[in-house]
């Protein structure tokens, strides 16, 4: 790729991310004011009727009658395309309302875990969040075997970190480490940090209090990388770090300078094996460009 063709799109980025910012600008505006959020805000665990906003469908898809499952009262949506929001029964739906669509969240702007109820057309506020983004919501994942076990992500201490709620004890406890993926037998969540994670693309980690605020130095990081968070003891551990991720790369001296930062983890079915995307700025041949690749790693 030429340097004038690499120099288009760095530019072409830095004003999508200029036109964010005064987003977020205009946000830090209205928020005295509470311009773009919900007044209505149920006790947790309150059960309310899906029906009584009158978004029931009668219609069809060919041979599939098509129903409306999220409430009227706002903007919902789930976590990526491959987080199965259902439980494992199949009975319920998990969803993330957020407050705003126009803008992206700051420290302080709330989110709500909500549990849909699809047996009885109900649903429950089960809990509130300051750690979620415009693309994954509360990054919110059902215990692959139980319907009363839910992980998400909050912003605490100014770090996203995972949170595991109990719905049949109405309860809620606080991990060490961040949540991205959830193991196959749910002792144990991965993934990398959840404030570094926006380096390269907003919407997938916690808010911050500005885009400029993220400084992630250049180079291998040795005290960053993968975390894997015991959930019974809540205590986490590096799983591997940035810079034993690069060391069995070709280019690796060539990232000594650049910025590197871990994106996407996912797990396989069995939970033995996962992939991980890394992401590099500021690279001497590419200087403003970002360059992808993908690990592949056992637990």
């Amino acid at each position: 790729m030429s340097a004038t063709v690499s120099l288009a799109r760095g530019l072409k980025r830095w004003l999508a991310n200029t036109e964010e910012d005064l987003r977020v600008a205009c946000g830090r505006i209205t928020r005295p004011f509470a311009a773009d959020r919900s007044a209505d805000r149920p006790e947790l665990f309150e059960e309310r009727p899906l029906d009584g906003d009158g978004r029931r469908l009668d219609e069809r898809y060919g041979d599939f009658p098509l129903q409306c499952v999220s409430p009227g009262d706002g903007h919902y949506m789930h976590s990526f395309f491959d987080v199965p929001p259902v439980s494992v029964s199949g009975r319920f739906l998990l969803l993330s309302r957020i407050p705003f669509i126009w803008r992206l969240p700051l420290p302080g702007d709330s989110a709500e875990l909500c549990v849909v109820d699809l047996e009885n057309r109900s649903f429950r506020v089960v809990y509130r969040s300051q750690g979620w983004g415009m693309q994954l919501g509360i990054n919110a994942h059902w215990h692959p075997a139980s319907d009363d076990i839910i992980y998400c992500n909050d912003l605490i201490d100014g770090e996203g970190r995972a949170v595991v709620i109990d719905l049949a004890e109405r309860t809620h406890r606080q991990l060490d480490g961040p949540l991205y993926a959830v193991g196959a037998d749910g002792r144990h969540v991965y993934g990398p940090s959840l404030t570094r994670i926006n380096h390269s693309q907003d919407g997938y980690g916690v808010p911050l209090p500005s885009r400029r605020s993220l400084q992630v130095p250049a180079g291998l990081s040795r005290d960053d990388g993968i975390w894997r968070t015991d959930v019974a003891t809540g205590r986490r551990e590096l799983l591997v770090s940035i810079h034993d991720l690069a060391a069995g790369l070709p280019d690796r001296e060539r990232l000594r300078t650049a910025v590197t930062t871990l994106f996407h983890l996912k797990l396989n079915a069995a939970g033995d094996r996962f992939f991980q995307v890394m992401r590099h700025t500021g690279l001497p041949d590419r200087p403003f460009a970002v360059r992808s690749r993908l690990l592949g790693l056992d637990v």
